[in-house]
């Protein structure tokens, strides 16, 4: 008597348990992949300023006062705690990145699953999950990981704030506005994810669509008091990542914005040129597979005369313009269309079953019958379906694909990312650890290294990129300023950003009288003075 209803619950149980299983497989295998080179020593130079603004923050330093800070105010605050709780070493702050990356593939699982179903989630988070572009980022101690991820929450969370009527809606608009505040003021690349965001948010409400005059109109006033609760949001994440920072506003926006904006004018290499970037790295990190199955789920979409792949569309022409224009472009800024790709390749596994399945009815009906008979064609329906068997399999061969090709190039770069730390690396190490000692500074252009020697910077430091040199936003007066303030005993030259300053260089050797050489233009001065 009660046989149906048992079997629906293990119906229910089954597509529960499997759906568990397939997170857990890709959860246990994004962990692996980001683990690996945790402890590796490859070289790499902006992971080396924020190294070196977090030793700083330990020691009790505040970002825009004495520690210069090229990335807005919420980045170096969503890495303070966790590096302070994990050891404060630079694995420390990997693995900070590495659970940020998490928190980006469970906004991406659940974006995906509310678009497209549970396979659609499944699918676009073990894609993003092993992108390798993507996966690079997840274990080295940059800005763009910890934006990607509060962008995939804020998605997410607008997502279900259309979806949901009532106080639940307005609860999950509020986080949504939280989460992408946070997302744009770590890193500006996620004003990206503001379209999608509002789209999601106000969009399910405005097409609402029952004939009544009455119901649309109450559709559009859901539809602004979510869009107001959204920008409440905002302004609270705003301020609760502002607040520290009161007395310091006019520094955020020198260090933070207008050193960006001068570099954009002076380091502008055009639209081509980033262009030519985006495909260069592309096809360096498996994006074209990525990039493929996203065409076929816009194509699927199109054909279906479906709006599910609107809110992708949208977050994914946003991070091409935003990528596009932005000056000067490197090809760690392009792991920004990593997550609208993956979404829309995870939705492609969705459309293509819901036409299959859709067609498979329709001929198996007594209408398709009839329309056999009158065509005179007794085999057309067994050709769709065919051609419906046909489209899915493509598709699962074609995510396959994209999973290999993916694997196969995380497995390349983790082994790069993953070598022990070089001889001469060594060597340079060694030497700074001798003639300095614990809790004196070493003025660098070489961050990392200096880390590596359980050194510090001043914190005016901790950022001499080739952009703040070149913006004229550091000097060589500057430099020999703080030299001379902190009684600094030892300049070192390891990257030739600092050669970009010919006073400076002129400068150390006239009042440095001791220099070691490393080769390649990697150099130490030293002082007794």
């Amino acid at each position: 008597m009660h046989q149906p209803g048992k079997q629906h619950e293990v119906g229910w149980l089954w597509r529960n348990e499997v759906e568990l299983a397939a997170l857990v497989v890709i959860g246990v295998g994004a962990m692996a992949l980001r683990v690996w080179p945790l402890g590796g020593y490859a070289h790499n130079y902006d992971e080396g300023i924020y190294w070196q603004c977090l030793r700083a923050m330990a020691r009790g330093e505040l970002p825009f006062r004495s520690v210069y800070s090229s990335q807005p105010q919420a980045y170096l605050l969503a890495l303070l705690l966790p590096y302070l709780l994990l050891g404060q070493t630079l694995i420390a702050a990997r693995v900070t990145m590495a659970l940020y990356s998490l928190v980006a593939l469970a906004g991406m699982y659940c974006a995906g699953k509310m678009l497209g179903g549970r396979w659609a989630g499944i699918g676009a988070c073990a894609l993003l999950a092993v992108q390798p572009l993507f996966l690079r980022q997840s274990y080295t101690v940059m800005a763009e990981m910890p934006a990607l991820a509060f962008a995939c929450v804020a998605v997410a969370l607008a997502i279900a704030a259309g979806r949901h009527a009532g106080r639940w809606g307005y609860w999950l608009a509020v986080g949504s506005g939280v989460a992408l505040a946070f997302g744009v003021l770590t890193k500006l690349l996620d004003v990206a994810a503001i379209a999608p965001v509002v789209a999601s948010v106000v969009g399910s409400e405005i097409a609402a669509r029952d004939g009544s005059a009455r119901a649309r109109a109450r559709a559009m006033r859901g539809a602004m008091r979510r869009m107001a609760l959204l920008g409440l949001g905002v302004v609270v994440g705003a301020a609760v990542v502002t607040a520290p920072y009161l007395s310091s506003l006019g520094a955020i926006f020198d260090q933070a914005v207008g050193l960006h904006l001068t570099a954009q004018n002076r380091l502008n290499r055009g639209i081509g040129f980033n262009l030519t970037l985006i495909i260069g790295t592309a096809r360096m990190y498996g994006g074209y597979a990525l990039a493929g199955m996203a065409g076929i789920a816009v194509a699927l979409a199109l054909w279906r005369r479906s709006g599910v792949v609107v809110v992708p569309v949208v977050w994914l022409v946003g991070s091409v313009a935003v990528v596009l224009h932005q000056q000067p472009l490197y090809d760690h800024h392009v792991v920004a269309l990593t997550p609208p790709l993956a979404l829309l390749a995870g939705l492609s596994l969705s459309l293509a079953w819901g036409a299959a399945n859709g067609r498979a009815v329709a001929v198996g009906s007594r209408a398709a019958g009839g329309a056999r008979a009158s065509t005179g064609r007794p085999y057309a329906g067994w050709w769709r379906v065919m051609g419906r068997v046909a489209l899915v399999t493509a598709t699962l061969v074609m995510m396959e694909v994209t999973l290999a090709v993916s694997v196969q190039v995380d497995v390349r770069e983790s082994q790069v990312a993953a070598v022990a730390i070089s001889s001469a690396e060594q060597r340079i190490v060694e030497t700074l650890d001798m003639k300095t000692t614990p809790g004196e500074y070493i003025v660098s252009d070489d961050q990392f290294t200096v880390g590596l020697a359980n050194r510090d910077v001043p914190p005016e430091l901790t950022d001499t990129s080739e952009g703040r040199i070149e913006s004229g936003n550091l000097t060589s007066a500057a430099l020999e300023a703080v030299i001379l303030r902190d009684h600094v005993r030892a300049v070192y030259f390891g990257t030739g950003r600092f050669d970009l300053l010919p006073d400076f260089v002129g400068w150390v050797r006239a009042h440095f009288k001791e220099e070691i050489s490393f080769g390649n233009g990697q150099r130490l001065y030293l002082t007794t003075g």
